[in-house]
């Protein structure tokens, strides 16, 4: 090859190179642009914050071994601490959105009911722009995240967490737990008493719960016509 043609080529790889360098900055900047609002936890009502009402759920993420991709995303109800546990595919945001409509979809039409905001934890697989485009703008709820390296904000889900390790050590990963492993393990974790609770369990205190949403806002009104259509 003649040098004059290798430094022409040098010079087009060179500014072929430049071009996808500015490319990626500019596709930074957009991103940067277009993040959307991020709430602190510092930002919720005080009735969330002393746990006055109901429908206001922390969320965590619990980690396999490492080298495994699966994860448990996890839910707890502030005011009732009632736990719930999905699988994730990895974790990523997009993953934890596929997770939050799974959550959301749990509790059909009662959900606006159920759902009122969400407290994340800062780690990357929540705090980026999928979850909370996913939250705020197509559930229409707010989401706060605690501060970094602030686990004791979240102290529901974190005691939670801990019961749940207990069947899932850490040492383990969740490539093969399917969904009756953990509805087992959730059930025996939502039938302990507790203290906070005047010794009733999460799961009854929800159940109570649910049956004065029902009632308020003829829920099994519509559920009794749906089982009467079904029979004609």
């Amino acid at each position: 090859m003649r040098p004059q043609r290798a430094v022409e080529m040098n010079a087009k790889e060179k500014r072929a190179a430049e071009l996808k360098t500015e490319r990626k900055r500019v596709k930074q900047k957009e991103k940067q642009l277009i993040r959307p609002l991020k709430h602190s936890i510092e930002e919720r009502p005080i009735g969330v914050d002393k746990r006055k009402v109901f429908g206001h759920w922390e969320v965590d993420c619990v980690l396999p071994k490492m080298g495994y991709k699966r994860v448990f995303v996890t839910f707890c109800e502030r005011k009732t601490r009632y736990y719930i546990v999905l699988k994730a595919e990895s974790q990523t945001g997009k993953a934890v959105c596929k997770v939050l409509d799974q959550f959301m979809g749990l509790f059909g039409k009662r959900v606006k009911h159920i759902v009122q905001s969400f407290t994340f934890d800062n780690g990357f697989e929540f705090t980026n722009h999928f979850v909370i485009n996913k939250v705020q703008e197509e559930y229409g709820i707010l989401a706060y995240f605690a501060h970094p390296y602030s686990p004791e904000e979240r102290g529901s889900n974190e005691n939670a967490n801990r019961m749940l390790r207990e069947y899932f050590p850490k040492k383990t990963h969740f490539e093969y737990v399917n969904n009756d492993d953990i509805r087992r393990t959730l059930h025996k974790i939502n039938k302990r008493p507790k203290a906070v609770l005047n010794y009733k369990t999460p799961r009854d205190v929800l159940r109570k719960k649910l049956h004065e949403i029902d009632r308020t806002f003829g829920y099994k009104k519509d559920l009794r016509h749906s089982k009467n259509a079904n029979k004609h």
